[in-house]
């Protein structure tokens, strides 16, 4: 049996991250993450976002991130979408009478987040078209 020299030990010890240091790290990519969703945001809806301050809008964000991942909405791209639902359909449309049909959606247990935001997605195109 090969036996490791004590500079593998000194690595392997070096390469181990504390808790402390992952939540600092974590802490720093989700403000970066907020940071662009930001931007992304005001981009894509600029009428939805244009009299809300930034303070608000970064609320906005971080609380709807969190309740996107309560419904499994944990890709980027996946919870950009729920946050523009979010703008457009009401801050609560997840529970909402009027968007019952996005939170049935949102609950059900047998999709991804992404099939679940394809088939939001999907849902919102129908029932513009249905409007004009």
């Amino acid at each position: 049996m090969k036996q490791k020299s004590l500079y593998s030990y000194v690595i392997i010890i070096m390469l181990v991250i504390r808790e402390t240091q992952m939540q600092v790290f974590d802490d720093y990519a989700f403000q970066q993450f907020i940071d662009d969703m930001v931007i992304e945001l005001r981009n894509d809806y600029p009428t939805q976002t244009a009299e809300m301050p930034e303070k608000d809008l970064r609320k906005m964000i971080e609380d709807g991130t969190n309740r996107a991942e309560i419904y499994d909405v944990t890709m980027v791209s996946d919870v950009q979408r729920f946050l523009g639902c979010m703008l457009l359909l009401g801050q609560n449309f997840d529970t909402e009478d009027q968007t019952v049909w996005a939170g049935k959606i949102l609950r059900d247990k047998d999709m991804s987040g992404t099939l679940k935001m394809d088939e939001i997605d999907d849902q919102l195109n129908f029932r513009s078209v249905e409007k004009v």
